[in-house]
């Protein structure tokens, strides 16, 4: 799997299409479908990973194709197995207020956890989400 083909499967999980990617990043229309044929520039790659929220490694490297389930960490690759479980891995790694949750649940008994995630589900629920 090359660089468009990553693309392609990332613009795919996100429902946006190639053209939309090419209009948000001001590249001109059908740049990204040449990337078939020829190699993009780093610059270039750099901008589609950036907005993914990937590394430049991971538009090139070939996808985990063990037994693992879904979800699971990929040892090979550095990456997940599904984009969901890798955008929320993204986001606890980015956002502070994200990771302070992570970690302050981190070795709480299942009873305080099961407290706290029912009173998010409720502040959820009254903002109307």
């Amino acid at each position: 799997m090359g660089p468009y083909d990553r693309i392609k499967e990332l613009c795919k999980n996100r429902n946006i299409s190639i053209a939309a990617l090419e209009k948000e990043l001001g590249f001109s229309n059908g740049s990204i479908g040449k990337m078939r044929k020829s190699t993009p520039s780093i610059e270039r790659l750099q901008k589609i990973a950036d907005y993914f929220g990937v590394s430049l490694d991971f538009l090139y490297k070939e996808p985990y194709t063990s037994e693992a389930p879904v979800g699971t960490f990929a040892p090979d690759t550095g990456y997940y197995t599904d984009m969901e479980t890798a955008k929320l891995a993204q986001r606890l790694f980015q956002d502070p207020k994200y990771r302070v949750l992570f970690d302050a649940a981190d070795g709480a008994p299942a009873e305080d956890l099961q407290i706290a995630a029912d009173m998010l589900r409720r502040f959820k629920e009254a903002r109307g989400e």
